[in-house]
């Protein structure tokens, strides 16, 4: 008897935790639906708007430390001297042993935009862009930036 009313118990209470049913709409209104299905376009330009017209929203500076290769370190390309100029002791190696401990970095900037339909785009530049923040700006075909 004890299990049988534990299980009524188990299976009563997801009923006692669901929330109270709504009242039902007053004459004359309608229900309004719980859920609503996605519109196609919601966030399209509109008309007349330039559709590679976008805004840039943030520019950032991005420098990235590169592996040295393994095999830029197996093949040596010389015998290299180097004297340092303020003095110092010179040394004498191979070209890949001299300059090892030298860190090479890439430098990028990441440009964020927001175009006019709503959508962002992250794009990756070599070179320091031209325009800041805020600025308006088109994208062409090549994805190359240009102004509007």
């Amino acid at each position: 008897m004890r299990v049988a009313l534990a299980a009524l118990l188990i299976a009563a209470i997801p009923a006692w935790a669901q929330a109270p049913a709504a009242p039902a709409p007053a004459a004359g209104q309608q229900a309004t639906p719980k859920f609503e299905m996605p519109v196609r376009n919601k966030y399209a330009a509109p008309k007349g708007a330039c559709a590679g017209c976008a805004e840039v929203r943030s520019i950032r500076q991005v420098t990235k430390e590169l592996p040295q290769t393994e095999l830029a370190q197996s093949q040596p390309t010389g015998l290299v001297a180097s004297v340092p100029l303020g003095g110092g002791k010179a040394q004498i190696g191979s070209s890949t042993s001299l300059g090892g401990e030298a860190v090479r970095t890439s430098t990028q900037w990441e440009v964020t935009l927001r175009y006019d339909d709503g959508r962002y785009r992250l794009m990756m530049l070599d070179k320091r862009p031209d325009f800041a923040e805020g600025d308006r700006v088109r994208i062409d075909s090549r994805g190359q930036i240009l102004p509007p």
